[in-house]
């Protein structure tokens, strides 16, 4: 019997294993409009997911949807974060945006949500048009 020999993984998964130092800290864990309450100030609900992770992951669905094809936002949201991400975290959130997107084309269909499985296409999608020359 022989064996296929491993298929290579695309650039963005396989740059996963270099991601470098990011800042670390308690993190929401589900960061989107839908948890965010308005006032004066902006106040977050829903915790069950908050746990110790890379900062910038709370940022994953952010980029697979409010900022994908609105930079505007996210340069709006990073003002008001007060400060650029730096090339590390850039690149982690990137990493950290093509594993969301395999999650969601493994949750979306097996749960029945058609939107979440939709973002799983769609984020691939865009990283694979960016790994292109």
């Amino acid at each position: 019997m022989t064996t296929a020999p491993p298929v290579p993984p695309a650039p963005a998964v396989a740059a996963t294993a270099r991601v470098g130092p990011v800042p670390v800290g308690y993190i929401h864990g589900d960061n989107q409009p839908r948890n965010w309450l308005w006032s004066q100030r902006l106040a977050l609900v829903d915790f069950e997911r908050s746990r110790p992770a890379a900062r910038v992951q709370d940022f994953v669905i952010l980029a697979t949807t409010q900022w994908a094809d609105h930079p505007d936002r996210e340069t709006a949201f990073l003002r008001s974060y007060g400060r650029e991400l730096s090339d590390a975290e850039r690149h982690a959130l990137r990493c950290l945006t093509a594993l969301d997107a395999v999650n969601c084309l493994a949750w979306g269909p097996d749960n029945g949500d058609a939107e979440v499985t939709a973002r799983g296409r769609r984020t691939l999608d865009r990283l694979m048009r960016e790994d292109q020359p």
